[in-house]
């Protein structure tokens, strides 16, 4: 998978866990090794996925499908936090998510309060 760090550690029987190690040699019935995988997203899909799998091939065993959810944006940037057109930004002139207004075009302020950059300088309320 593309613009994914994989990282294993390997903790096998009577030794310390090995990071990197992706290995245990020499196991007999009835000891057991485990294996940590960490992910790393190093970069959102370009292509706007946000799920993906990743198949893990053990040998002497079944392959194993790691399946991932990528999360490319704040929380509180999804939709369904996002207030659309709010009076919080002057009357409805933009939406407001992650504490602050997110202007509608031909709107610009804090508020969304003025209506053209070029009016920003000289109307008072713009000057907030």
């Amino acid at each position: 998978v593309n613009n994914l760090l994989v990282n294993y550690t390997a903790a096998c029987p009577n030794k310390s866990p090995v990071e990197g190690q992706t290995t245990c040699n020499e196991i007999k019935h009835p000891q057991t090794a485990s294996f940590n995988l960490s992910l790393t997203l190093t970069k959102c899909p370009i292509d706007g996925r946000t799920i993906d799998e990743m198949v893990i091939r053990i040998p002497g065993f079944e392959n194993v499908i790691v399946k991932i959810n990528y999360i490319c944006q704040c929380e509180c940037a999804l939709p369904q936090n996002t207030e659309k057109n709010t009076s919080n930004c002057s009357y409805g002139n933009g939406d407001y998510y992650c504490g602050q207004c997110h202007c509608s075009p031909g709107w610009v302020g804090e508020r969304c309060q003025c209506e053209s950059a070029s009016s920003f300088l000289h109307a008072p309320r713009c000057q907030e």
